[in-house]
């Protein structure tokens, strides 16, 4: 029997696809963020909820869709 060992950056983008989950990893990255002033983390932290969500065209797409404005995200 075969097990294929997945990279820890896919199980990171599987687990952000759930919006509870990216939430909870922005509110930590952005705490790092504030802490050590690490803006490259934070901006990987953002690429990682953007890819989970299916790139930021779809992001912006689904944003524009609610009541609340993709600038609110900001």
């Amino acid at each position: 029997m075969s097990h294929r060992l997945r990279h820890h950056d896919e199980l990171v983008i599987d687990e952000l696809r759930n919006p509870e989950m990216a939430k909870s990893y922005l509110e930590v990255a952005l705490e790092e963020y504030e802490q050590d002033g690490d803006l490259p983390f934070f901006l990987q932290a953002l690429r990682n909820v953007v890819e989970a969500q299916g790139g930021i065209a779809k992001l912006a797409s689904n944003r524009l869709k609610s009541a609340e404005p993709l600038s609110s995200l900001v």
